[in-house]
């Protein structure tokens, strides 16, 4: 079971990844039914997780690629389709809903296909309460919580026009970037996307941490409501942008020159510049890797890269010891910070 896994995605308390033969495999908590298996128990009835990897056998052998969000997961299978299970509170599953299986609860342990996007899909990303998915014909689509605008249709509200924030049903974000998408990534309330056509960047939702990148850390209005609900060019990202990674309230880029460029939340030391000073809301490169990065992932308080001699560092929050360099703790054993990316050395083969 350890050997011929080609992807992996984990989350708060989750895991799932995808064998060699497309099956999924997944495992840890199942409050929510994110393990796909049609409970929400763990295993043997017991208790509220998962020790072991169990297959999500709805999904047979036909996975291509998984993605999991604290409460719920989702998986594209080999016809290009998007298929979501688990929390579905805020209508994060897609099916129209915000019920859970048959109508009831809020939890839908087994997996089910998300409306408007059974074929032709490409790229998917599930945040804590909204899903954002990228289709063959480059076109966008977001659904689930819009609170603070993540969804990008211009505003804060839900699918009835009210204050309940839901909209289960995938719609396209306004602007350039809803037709002309080439991938996506959703932060906690937030969300950012390359444009296929150019390379920009382009954020829209939660600003209160500057991780929209467009110098402020102000809503669409300049006041202090902290929302663009409207996909935004982030103006130090308007082209040669390969891949994009948000966490909780920071972002983080990768240009076509292998530069990384990070912004928004650094207390922790997240964006990598070698301290912990508060908010930068303008894009910054991570001087201390040069020209050298092949892939970035943002997790809630820390980032990761791979450079390209396949190295992996890290740098940010280490409380948990999610920097993998042997402490829970900051340079010098003091705090739990490391704002300088440091070398994962110890991996076993």
């Amino acid at each position: 079971m350890g050997t011929g896994f080609t992807q992996v995605a984990t989350s708060d308390a989750h895991t799932c990844a995808v064998k060699s033969d497309h099956t999924l495999w997944c495992w840890g908590s199942n409050a929510s039914g994110q393990l796909g298996n049609g409970t929400t128990t763990g295993l043997g009835g017991v208790g509220l997780g998962n020790p072991l990897p169990g297959q999500v056998d709805m999904l047979g052998s036909n996975v291509v690629q998984s993605m999991g969000g604290p409460d719920h997961s989702c998986a594209i299978k080999d016809n290009n389709s998007l298929w979501c299970w688990g929390y579905n509170g805020w209508g994060q599953l897609g099916n129209g809903t915000t019920s859970g299986a048959f109508g009831t609860s809020t939890v839908n342990p087994w997996p089910g296909l998300v409306a408007y996007l059974t074929s032709n899909v490409g790229q998917a990303a599930i945040a804590g309460s909204h899903s954002c998915a990228v289709k063959g014909d480059h076109s966008l689509w977001c659904w689930g919580k819009n609170q603070s605008g993540e969804l990008g249709n211009g505003t804060t509200l839900g699918a009835d026009g009210g204050h309940d924030f839901r909209n289960p049903w995938p719609a396209q974000p306004r602007g350039l970037v809803g037709s002309d998408a080439l991938a996506v990534s959703t932060g906690y309330n937030f969300t950012c996307a390359i444009r296929f056509s150019d390379h920009s960047l382009w954020c829209w939702g939660g600003n209160h941490s500057g991780e929209l990148g467009n110098g402020t850390t102000t809503g669409a209005d300049g006041g202090g409501d902290y929302e663009i609900p409207t996909p935004i060019l982030v103006p130090a990202m308007n082209s040669n942008i390969r891949k994009v990674s948000t966490g909780y309230d920071h972002t983080c880029a990768i240009k076509m020159d292998n530069t990384l460029w990070c912004w928004g939340n650094n207390t922790n030391g997240q964006l990598g510049n070698g301290t912990t000073t508060g908010l930068n809301s303008w894009p910054a490169q991570v001087t201390a890797l040069g020209s050298d990065v092949d892939d970035v992932a943002a997790g809630a308080w820390f980032t990761c890269v791979i450079k390209l001699d396949g190295s992996l560092w890290c740098w940010g929050d280490n409380e948990a010891g999610e920097l993998g360099n042997g402490t829970t703790t900051g340079p010098g054993g003091s705090g739990h910070s490391n704002p300088l990316p440091s070398q994962v050395s110890a991996i076993c083969p």
